[in-house]
């Protein structure tokens, strides 16, 4: 297949935005996920986005310098790819796309009919997350994770000390939209014949904006609450834990995955690349009735139960105490 300039420019811009450039080749999996996926009119659109940055049809036609007609085409083909979104700011609808994981990626996996035809998507969402995050995972400090794992619902106690924000039913309760999709890491385990059996469809949660954007492209369905509970309690009972986006570029928490141990690429990175911070919980798990006061944990202590043990662990016996570092 010859090779296409414009889509390796286009994710030689992504990456250098996110801050994840290290010299990026036909061979790789940022050009490699959109070669297929995108055609040179979407290209030519796309190069006037910009890392979350909001802008209108007409802006962006403006910057092409082609008629909005044709601009809002190309846009509303590669939102329906998951390559870009949309959201609603002061009643305009504004584009821009996210870092590449998470990100880009989860969004184009999301896209059933695309992946089907096109197995080779799956594949560079694996080799992105097993390359790029090799270079910066040991390096990762608390607070600056990219995914956060949270205790279930039914471990959390209800003391003064509890940070309400890792409480899922808080998430659920504050979102002004919710809408549930495949996991996009148990599809791409999938599409390479690597599957582990663990739920795949209606597993993984988007939140107000992003779940508005995935509702109307068909990759996801909205959601009232008591549903989403429903998905929680049905994705404990799987043995699955809870994960939060936390990563740079996400001011809120945008969306709630429910993991296993042997096909998520967030968790994985813990036992990959010895940086369990990349994952790091805000709680410590205490086992038995006696109170077991928190302390500065050290870096074995911080591997998660689900990837030591296997997820089944967490759900049993386990008491949650946030972490008072």
């Amino acid at each position: 297949m010859a090779h296409r300039p414009n889509i390796l420019k286009l994710a030689t811009k992504i990456s250098l935005e996110s801050l994840t450039y290290t010299g990026i080749t036909y061979n790789d999996p940022e050009y490699k996920i959109l070669e297929p996926i995108v055609d040179d009119d979407m290209c030519e659109i796309m190069m006037h986005l910009r890392l979350e940055a909001n802008r209108t049809t007409e802006e962006i036609a403006k910057r092409a310098k082609k008629d909005v007609d044709f601009t809002r085409t190309q846009l509303n083909k590669l939102r329906e790819a998951g390559v870009i979104r949309i959201r609603r700011v002061d009643g305009k609808d504004c584009w821009y796309y996210p870092i590449w994981v998470p990100g880009i990626m989860e969004g184009i996996l999301s896209n059933r009919e695309q992946c089907d035809k096109f197995p080779v998507l799956g594949e560079c969402f694996e080799e992105y997350t097993r390359r790029r995050v090799s270079m910066l995972a040991p390096f990762m400090d608390v607070g600056m994770n990219m995914m956060r794992v949270i205790p279930v619902e039914s471990a959390i106690e209800n003391n003064t000390h509890k940070a309400s924000y890792d409480e899922v039913a808080k998430l659920v309760e504050d979102a002004w939209a919710i809408s549930v999709g495949p996991c996009s890491c148990r599809r791409a385990r999938r599409l390479m014949g690597e599957g582990c059996g663990h739920l795949e469809e209606d597993m993984c949660m988007y939140l107000n904006d992003n779940a508005i954007n995935y509702s109307e492209t068909g990759a996801h369905r909205l959601i009232s609450k008591e549903e989403a509970y429903e998905i929680l309690k049905r994705a404990e009972q799987n043995g699955l834990v809870h994960e939060l986006n936390v990563a740079p570029g996400y001011e809120d928490t945008t969306a709630i995955c429910n993991c296993c141990g042997c096909s998520c690429f967030a968790l994985r990175i813990a036992t990959y690349f010895r940086a369990p911070d990349a994952i790091r919980t805000n709680y410590i798990a205490s086992w038995g009735r006696s109170y077991v006061p928190a302390r500065p944990m050290s870096r074995a202590r911080q591997r998660h139960p689900a990837i030591r043990s296997g997820p089944r662990s967490v759900t049993r016996r386990i008491t949650a105490r946030h972490a008072r570092m």
